[in-house]
């Protein structure tokens, strides 16, 4: 080896044996002093400062020229060591002597010494700061002392000078210096100047704790307890990783505030927190002084003994033990590469247990990461860096230093899993670091006399292990650099970021509009969040980490931008990653915003209007929507008064908007509301009305209690159901849906098929001509005959009416009166024709028959019917006994309307009916049945229920035969009496003219 060899060997108790055996060979005198100062710097490293006194003392005074180069560097040396034993007199010499022979240019060294001497050995050293701050030292190690000269200032409350050392530090240094300047700005009672100040810093995130530390100070003192309890609820978070001084005074200035505030829950969980806090600060300061006092007592004992083997492995052992490495090598390399770390881990030391026994592997990643395998079982759990600090672990990562002792003479005992002294059974420890990558611990529970025992087998696992963690991290870099998303993520097309559990990435647009770094942790990003929304955020992330291939559309809130976040979970191997597309909605909000002078919100639910939907609509149309008029039944408004009403109505609006996160609610009338939200597939439609319909029926009302909601909703789906564009049009086509839902009393929703306006245009158009009819009273009149069917002759005449020029069934005329509300006007003016019908027979013949008139349950029901019908009977002067009513009742309480039949029979009009029940309760003359001759059962049944009736002198009427084999069965079964397209039906004046020419054979 040479000498430049010699001087790049790393700083291990193995290297100090090649050194010391190099300095035995011919080298030059500056050769020489080099590799003796190289052994003397890594026996420092070890903590070997005593060998370092003794060795470099009897070098100076023996060998060492102050002419030499090297001089100065060997009383820096001293100077260390001499300090780190505290030997302050051997410190202050070796001080002295160094400042004599350093470089002017580097007075700065000797300067910064005389500080650390004077910190540890407890003298003044104010006037030492302010000397280096002031001197012509370089700017860049001015800084860490001007910073500590700021404290000392801060301290003492030095406030002023604190400023001025504060102003000139700003000067030479481009970082920030939140919490000093904020320290200073209290000091100075400059409150309103630090409350913009902290606001401003504590959005920061390496300001927020003392910017909110500062707020809570200075608002206690203000009384300003609103402040306190919001900054509380928004940054005690970020207390969790706080220093233990920090969160002692949060947690201090909050019971103070709970307690003026009277809040018990919040005082007791402050008081919690500060206990826990005392207790770990308690407990950190006993291992602190326990490790300093087992330090004092290694210094006064560590000798340097470079490692020896104690012996040498046979020819055969050597054999074997090449035999077991190749079985172990061969098996790992083995193990699927589709095996995450944790069980690489345990399959890999279950095997091993065939050749060695510890009771313990331990596994430190610098990650957090901590693996422990015992007794066939592998536990893992991430740890908190400060549980290393007074293990081995420690050690091991940041030196690069193997470990094998008994645990007893180790220097840090505390055993990294327990976190207490190692289990007695431990009789011996091997520490390997992990090249970087963290640390590696085998437990003995034997007594090892020789390292090297197990020395090799240690060292392979360890290497196996450091192969596995450098093929996670190259598998991690390959699909890092997958060439399709690393291009999606780059490009400006769309503003993304991917997200894992432990890392975030911003492709460059989502960069620009976040103001993130590529690579900001999740938690930046948390904090420009509206605090209210910070929890629904993280539980939505929380959902999407669960599983693969979910989607989710949020709109927040981002410090003072508004945003649309699409993210979808994605299966990324064995990992799950989610992707988020943004889009900025700032303009849009901005717009929407600006629109509220021209009155977009109704005042009394605070729900978007019909005008701000009209206004919508043409953006809305631009993509898929589903639009859902909401309906709420309002007849109860009349028994709970207006103002109950309405917080009935305003909850109903609540719940309602609230149920439909992704979509958007608009008023559009008193009781109406119209939904829109962002999908139109018929299935997904269809589940969300029915989760919706669902939530409604299990929903209790709060506003009036034991009333449920009941509604009737039409859905239009766009562009599915239609692609027109005019607002008023897409209105109209969602209010038919809605008026079909309401005709319908099974269904709650009907959805809007384009056949639905040519049916409503076609009905408009019926409507019309009946609404001219009734007007001008020029319907017309006819009817039908009904047969008796033993004489073949008619029985009676059932009147109907009809519009001319319309080839529309009566049937559909009455279904539509009703459908329009007109039915009892129909009917009325219905009884009317056929009353000035009756009249004007008997004018022209002195000739009566009997007719029959269907009325609908809605008019009988009326209640003004029975005086309307009697009084227009009387005014006629026309007899009772020709009137005859054929009465369509379905829903009538029976014994319900006695009196209002009873009052129609006294008069001698005759009532028939469709109703079974009714005609078995009331004296009615004839039942009318729709005859079904298809089936046997039913033809039993009318031939039963005929011969019922016959012996109750009711007539059974088969209405709707329209065929001769209709007819025979009729015949055949004894039913008297039929009607149907069978027999022709007779106008009005036909019949007239039929009578006349009757009356005239006759004569």
């Amino acid at each position: 080896m040479k000498t430049l060899d010699i001087l790049a060997l790393p700083k291990t108790e193995s290297s100090l044996s090649i050194i010391k055996s190099y300095l035995q060979t011919n080298l030059t005198r500056s050769e020489y002093e080099q590799v003796f100062l190289r052994m003397l710097e890594i026996e420092q490293f070890l903590g070997l400062d005593k060998n370092v006194i003794q060795e470099g003392e009897d070098f100076l005074n023996n060998f060492a020229s102050d002419e030499s180069k090297y001089y100065s560097d060997l009383l820096k040396i001293l100077f260390d060591s001499s300090l780190n034993l505290k030997d302050f007199d051997r410190s202050e010499y070796y001080l002295d002597e160094h400042r004599k022979y350093v470089p002017i240019l580097e007075e700065y060294i000797v300067d910064s010494d005389a500080i650390k001497l004077a910190k540890m050995a407890g003298r003044p050293y104010l006037d030492k700061l302010v000397k280096i701050t002031q001197s012509a030292t370089p700017n860049e190690i001015k800084i860490p002392f001007y910073v500590e000269l700021l404290e000392l200032y801060i301290n003492d409350s030095k406030f002023a000078l604190a400023k001025e050392a504060l102003d000139d530090l700003k000067l030479i240094s481009s970082d920030k210096y939140y919490k000093q300047e904020l320290e200073i700005l209290y000091g100075l009672g400059l409150y309103d100047e630090l409350i913009i100040k902290a606001e401003s810093y504590k959005d920061i995130n390496e300001a927020v704790i003392p910017s909110v530390l500062m707020l809570m100070r200075v608002y206690f003192e203000q009384n300003k307890d609103h402040r306190m309890t919001v900054i509380d609820s928004e940054y005690e978070h970020h207390f969790e990783n706080a220093t233990i001084d920090q969160r002692k005074e949060f947690y201090e200035i909050c019971i103070k505030l709970y307690q003026k505030l009277g809040s018990k829950q919040s005082e007791e969980y402050y008081t919690k927190l500060l206990r826990d806090i005392k207790r770990l600060e308690t407990r950190q300061q006993r291992d602190q002084a326990k490790q300093e006092k087992e330090l004092a007592q290694k210094i006064e004992t560590t000798i340097v003994t470079p490692l020896q083997k104690t012996k040498e492995l046979s020819r055969k052992d050597e054999k074997r033990q090449i035999s077991n490495f190749f079985d172990i090598f061969m098996f790992a390399e083995g193990i699927s590469e589709k095996f995450v770390l944790r069980d690489y881990l345990r399959t890999l030391f279950i095997f091993i247990d065939n050749y060695i026994r510890p009771s313990d592997y331990v596994i430190y990643l610098n990650d957090g990461r901590l693996f422990h395998y015992k007794k066939e079982r592998l536990y893992e759990k991430r740890i908190l860096e400060e549980l290393t600090y007074h293990t081995i672990i420690r050690d091991i990562v940041n030196k690069e230093t193997e470990f094998f002792s008994n645990p007893l003479d180790l220097e840090k005992n505390i055993e990294v899993v327990s976190q207490l002294p190692y289990d007695v059974n431990t009789k011996y420890v091997y520490g390997i670091p992990l090249e970087g990558q963290g640390a590696f611990l085998v437990y003995f529970e034997e007594n090892i006399v020789d390292p090297e025992t197990y020395y090799d087998f240690v060292k392979l696992i360890s290497g196996l292990i450091f192969s596995k963690l450098n093929q996670e991290n190259k598998l991690k870099v390959f699909r890092k650099e997958n060439l399709f998303l690393t291009n999606i993520l780059k490009s400006d097309l769309i503003a993304l970021r991917t997200l894992t559990e432990i890392k975030t990435t911003y492709n460059p647009l989502a960069q620009k509009m976040f103001m993130q770094d590529e690579n900001q942790y999740i938690d930046s990003f948390y904090m420009k969040l509206k605090p209210d929304f910070i929890r629904v955020y993280r539980e939505q992330i929380k959902k999407m980490f669960q599983k693969p291939n979910q989607k989710a559309l949020i709109n927040y809130r981002y410090d003072n931008k508004f945003i649309e976040e699409r993210m979808v979970s994605i299966l990324d191997g064995d990992q799950i990653k989610i992707v988020s597309a943004f889009r900025d909605t700032t303009d849009s909000v901005i717009k929407l915003e600006s629109s509220l002078e021209k009155a977009i919100r109704d005042p009394e639910t605070n729900l978007y209007n019909l005008a701000h939907l009209k206004d919508q609509m043409s953006d809305l149309m631009e993509s898929k929507v589903t639009f859902i008029a909401v309906e709420l039944n309002m007849d109860n408004r009349h028994i709970y008064g207006p103002d109950n009403s309405f917080l009935y109505f305003r909850e109903f609006v609540k719940i309602t908007d609230n149920f439909f996160p992704d979509g958007i609610t608009y008023r559009t009338d008193f009781n109406e509301l119209i939904i829109t939200i962002p999908v139109n597939d018929v299935r997904t439609v269809n589940n969300t009305l029915k989760s919706y319909i669902k939530f409604i029926d299990e929903y209790q009302v709060i506003s009036i209690p034991y009333e449920q909601y009941q509604i009737k909703m039409g859905v239009l789906r766009y562009p599915v159901a239609t692609t027109h564009t005019n607002v008023d049009t897409i209105l109209k086509y969602i209010d038919i849906a809605k008026e079909k839902a309401k005709l319908r009393k099974d269904l709650i929703y009907h959805q809007f098929s384009y056949n639905d306006y040519e049916d409503e245009v076609f009905e408009q158009s019926v409507i019309n001509h009946l609404n001219d009819a009734l007007d001008r009273k020029d319907l017309h009149l006819s009817f039908n005959q009904i047969i008796n069917v033993e004489k073949t002759l008619v029985w009676q005449y059932e009147s109907q009416l009809s519009l001319e020029n319309l080839n529309i069934e009566p049937k559909y005329i009455t279904t539509l009166a009703k459908k329009r509300n007109r039915i009892i006007e129909l009917e009325r003016f219905h009884i009317l024709k056929v009353l000035d019908f009756l009249v004007k027979l008997s004018n022209e013949t002195k000739y009566l028959i009997k007719i029959t008139i269907p009325v609908s349950e809605e008019t009988f029901l009326d209640q003004t019917f029975n005086p309307f019908l009697i009084g227009a009977v009387k005014d006629r002067k026309l007899s009772f006994n020709f009137i005859r009513l054929k009465v369509d009742l379905a829903n009538i309480k029976t014994h319900h309307y006695t009196h209002k039949i009873h009052e129609l029979l006294n008069t001698g009009i005759s009532l028939d009916t469709t109703s079974l029940a009714m005609v078995l309760t009331y004296p009615f003359n004839a039942l009318y049945v729709d005859f079904n001759d298809g089936d046997i059962k039913w033809q039993t049944y009318y031939k039963e229920l005929a011969k019922v009736l016959e012996g109750f002198h009711i007539a059974l009427i088969a209405s709707n035969v329209n065929s001769k084999e209709a007819y025979e069965t009729v015949k055949r079964l004894n039913i008297k009496y039929a009607s149907g397209q069978i027999y022709p039906k007779v106008d009005a004046e036909k019949l007239l003219q039929q009578i006349i020419e009757m009356m005239n054979d006759d004569k």
